[in-house]
């Protein structure tokens, strides 16, 4: 809801902003705690809007007065992620591991489950709520950059802000089946972003290296879908020797068939586990991501997850999954 209208009284926009925030974390099992400075009543401004994209919600949320917030989890919380993409303003969170300083277009990853300070101005942000069923499996979530600012000069990062603005402004326009593309989209993005990058700081890779591999992978991620992808294809694209595509694989800790298989598997378990879209066949998710052969996509999929295609298909993960 928009609580800078005119129409609105002015003794009912701050009580009627600070019910929504509180609703909206509240059905995320947390209890909120926050204190406002409003110098102008008159020309307070405030919006707090749900939004819905694929499995990932979230909200758009914003203010022209001073904030100070201290959110708790409860044992209702949902373990997960906390993305939050900074439009506009600046704001501090402080979490269990400091204080993370953001400015306009600055982006981070939080645990779901931490206490959560923020201090803020003026702003304007879209936070979002990535699940565990929706996140990345453990080994890539240990690369992510949890609770450290994701700096929004890159291209990638400019390029995910204006998706989720547009995404944001034209939420309730958007079809299941569009709400499942985009969130492939968000989160492939978000992936490159967070990432940490200490391991490939560690081998001695420039930060041109760092970027030609970021290059490389969002090049294979658009053949996801091509079952002989292979690494001189992906390589001839990106402008490098198969040789050098290698090299920059294993200096940030992987292959480049190990991460690949990894990648169509975590696109198979987000369309097997989205409600939305369990009408299809298992063997037909499996080719659609790349898999040519189902035994083999079974066995893949049972080793990285814990449970069959069908189980994770039919919602019966239980606590065998976590990220």
């Amino acid at each position: 809801m928009n609580f800078s209208s005119e129409s609105l009284p002015l003794t009912l926009r701050q009580a009627g902003y600070e019910a929504a925030l509180r609703q909206y974390f509240s059905a995320l099992g947390m209890q909120l705690q926050l204190d406002m400075r409003i110098d102008h009543p008159e020309a307070f401004a405030a919006r707090v809007e749900r939004l819905v994209i694929g499995q990932i919600q979230g909200a758009i949320h914003g203010s022209n007065s001073p904030h100070r917030a201290h959110a708790a989890h409860t044992s209702a919380a949902q373990p997960g992620l906390d993305f939050y993409l900074l439009r506009s303003g600046q704001i501090r969170f402080t979490d269990t591991n400091g204080d993370i300083e953001l400015g306009a277009g600055d982006m981070v990853l939080l645990r779901s489950d931490d206490e959560l300070l923020a201090s803020s101005e003026r702003f304007e942000m879209i936070a979002l709520g990535i699940p565990d069923n929706v996140a990345r499996d453990r080994e890539m979530a240990s690369r992510w950059q949890l609770s450290r600012r994701i700096p929004g000069d890159s291209g990638m990062a400019a390029c995910l802000n204006a998706l989720l603005g547009a995404a944001a402004e034209r939420n309730r326009d958007l079809t299941a089946a569009d709400g499942a593309v985009l969130q492939m989209a968000i989160l492939d993005a978000i992936v490159l972003l967070a990432t940490c990058e200490d391991a490939t700081q560690t081998t001695g890779l420039s930060q041109q290296q760092r970027e030609k591999l970021s290059h490389l992978k969002t090049l294979a991620l658009r053949s996801l879908q091509i079952p002989d992808l292979t690494p001189c294809a992906v390589a001839a694209e990106g402008g490098v020797s198969p040789r050098t595509l290698h090299r920059l694989f294993n200096a940030s800790g992987s292959t480049f068939r190990t991460w690949l298989r990894d990648c169509r598997l975590e696109r198979c378990w987000a369309e097997l586990t989205d409600p939305g879209r369990r009408r299809g066949t298992i063997a037909a998710v499996a080719f659609r991501w790349g898999f040519n052969d189902l035994r083999t996509f079974n066995r893949a999929f049972s080793a990285r997850y814990g449970m069959t295609p069908l189980t994770a298909r039919d919602g019966n993960r239980g606590d065998t999954r976590t990220p």
